[in-house]
């Protein structure tokens, strides 16, 4: 898909395997990803690599997109800073819990990342 491309939705689902999403035309307006064993890497649309978090907060303030981010086994790195892992030991969570990122945005413009047993990276 070119830069270009209008589109109101992309989805994306893989049982395996690594989904890289890059180079997102900034108007995207939702983004929905999810993969079983794989990674998924985000480059959120509208932000340079090096400026996608405040440094006083973590979140990303330039994002106009709605985020939710969800593992159940694994860990979620904003910006190469780690914000959330599932728990180990006597905290391990339950089938109902999850290590989750949440940002509020633009409610018509929502980016979705989830991983059963994956990493969750966005940049």
């Amino acid at each position: 898909m070119t830069r270009e491309a209008d589109f109101q939705a992309i989805r994306l689902e893989s049982t395996g395997g690594k989904i890289l999403i890059s180079d997102i035309a900034e108007n995207a307006e939702n983004i929905y990803a999810k993969t079983y064993n794989g990674d998924i890497h985000m480059y959120i649309p509208g932000n340079n690599r090096g400026d996608i978090t405040d440094d006083s907060t973590g979140y990303l303030p330039a994002v106009k997109h709605g985020i939710k981010i969800n593992t159940s086994n694994g860990s979620i790195f904003i910006g190469g800073e780690q914000v959330a892992r599932e728990n180990e030991g006597e905290n391990t969570p339950g089938r109902d819990e999850k290590a989750a990122y949440y940002k509020d945005g633009d409610p018509a413009r929502l980016i979705e990342l989830i991983s059963t047993n994956g990493n969750i990276f966005v940049e």
